[in-house]
């Protein structure tokens, strides 16, 4: 399953499509370390997918066909990877009621969860995970857009955030996503001119409110 990065917190974040807010399990991992092990996903990129283990599926859906989201919503016991994006908030965000959630600390463990039967599914941000079935419906985990995760405290937001509104002020923004999109034969989401708009009209503000 496809899902977005974004769990509505407050902490401190990067733009790079005009919005979003990173996770709050802490770093970069997944075992909250900061480290990108082999065994871990990276939740710093946009998208991102949910497996499923068949052999831990004991509720006798079909997971090849029907609507997947309303499947996990009804499966009780649930596994997600610490420091991922795709957690309880996100869940939570489906509009569903979310039952027991179980925390893995890396991909192994959650696999283990999956395969000992403790849990009946798992919902990471990888779309392969060797062993497990994935499931192939998308689901949306932003509100308000895709963001670079940082640590709290860290300062590449002071100089990334302006150097991306000029970029995208500066229109290089769309035609780096125009050309990627030919580059690579897929439509990559670029932000609208609205979005845009809208961006340079707070950021204009900003400066009108501190004086710069």
């Amino acid at each position: 399953m496809k899902a977005c990065d974004d769990d509505g917190d407050d902490d401190d974040h990067d733009d790079n499509d005009g919005g979003g807010d990173d996770d709050d399990d802490g770093g970069i991992g997944d075992d909250g370390s900061g480290n990108d092990d082999d065994d871990d996903d990276n939740d710093s990129g946009g998208s991102s997918d949910d497996g499923d283990g068949g052999s831990g599926n004991d509720d006798g859906d079909d997971i090849s066909g029907g609507d997947v989201m309303m499947m996990m919503m009804r499966m009780k016991r649930r596994t997600h990877l610490t420091g991922a994006y795709t957690n309880a908030k996100c869940l939570s965000r489906q509009g569903k009621k979310v039952g027991k959630i179980l925390v893995a600390a890396n991909l192994p463990e959650g696999k283990a969860l999956i395969f000992s039967k403790k849990a009946d599914v798992l919902f990471s941000p990888r779309s392969r995970i060797p062993d497990l079935e994935t499931l192939p419906q998308e689901i949306h985990c932003e509100r308000t857009g895709v963001a670079v995760m940082v640590k709290k405290g860290s300062t590449l937001p002071d100089w990334w955030n302006p150097a991306f509104r000029t970029f995208v002020r500066s229109g290089d923004f769309a035609r780096f996503c125009m050309e990627s999109s030919t580059k690579y034969n897929y439509q990559v989401n670029c932000l609208s001119d609205d979005a845009i708009l809208k961006m340079a009209q707070a950021d204009d503000a900003s400066a009108a409110y501190t004086g710069k």
